[in-house]
């Protein structure tokens, strides 16, 4: 059948929403070795601008972000309230896949070796190019963002997917080495000793390392299922 055939061809997340919802969406980088604070200060404004300029009234935004992305889509949402950007009130959805919340490992380890090298004069020069990371990475430590002047409006909802690479999210394996990249704790936002404060709207997906992320069917089922809600709205545009 023709709508089968269409979903069938569907590459990206943006493609398969577009598919279900008829959104548009626009795809942002950035540059991963400023601040968060900075790349979300600077993403607001872009939309800020796209929305200006959007040939039709944009009545929805959704902002989806992978790994350090949805630090920056956070930060955005911040830096937009902070500077009234008209656009923070037509953004209903925040949706975050595989952003280390609460920090990443390796950012940590690398943290964590830097200090102990730093002790032996033998080994301090190794310190010093480790401290040449740049302050994006350095943002990853711990995953926490500048504090807020104002909290976030109500309205939006936060939208976390974290991954394992075992296909049973609740493995021991899976538990320990999460998609790779971040842990599950990290990505749902959510440890016995720290909490992002995002809710509890958390999925676990098994099977998937970080980087599948970006493509999985099973992520994409998600978001059109976490977006359906108030979709007649046509959402647009949303960033990924």
């Amino acid at each position: 059948r023709e709508g089968d055939l269409a979903a069938a061809r569907v590459r990206t997340h943006g493609e398969r929403l577009a598919h279900a919802y008829g959104t548009a969406s626009l795809y942002v980088r950035y540059n991963t070795g400023r601040e968060v604070a900075d790349n979300g200060a600077r993403l607001a404004r872009a939309l800020a601008r796209a929305v200006a300029a959007w040939p039709t009234e944009v009545r929805r935004i959704v902002l989806v972000g992978h790994s350090m992305g949805g630090l920056v889509a956070r930060a955005a949402c911040h830096a937009a309230l902070d500077a009234e950007h008209e656009w923070i009130h037509r953004a209903t959805d925040v949706v975050y896949l595989g952003t280390p919340h609460l920090g990443a490992p390796l950012a940590r380890g690398v943290h964590v070796a830097a200090g102990m090298l730093a002790r032996a004069p033998e080994t301090r020069g190794v310190t010093r190019l480790l401290d040449h990371r740049s302050p994006g990475v350095c943002d990853l430590t711990t995953g926490q963002l500048p504090a807020a002047t104002r909290p976030l409006p109500d309205a939006i909802r936060h939208r976390l997917l974290a991954a394992t690479l075992t296909r049973d999210p609740r493995h021991p394996l899976g538990r320990a080495l999460g998609d790779l990249m971040v842990h599950p704790a990290s990505g749902s936002g959510r440890s016995r000793r720290r909490d992002a404060g995002l809710g509890e709207d958390v999925v676990v997906q098994g099977g998937i390392d970080h980087f599948d992320l970006l493509s999985d069917p099973r992520v994409g089922d998600q978001l059109v299922d976490w977006l359906s809600a108030d979709a007649s709205s046509q959402p647009a545009p949303a960033t990924g």
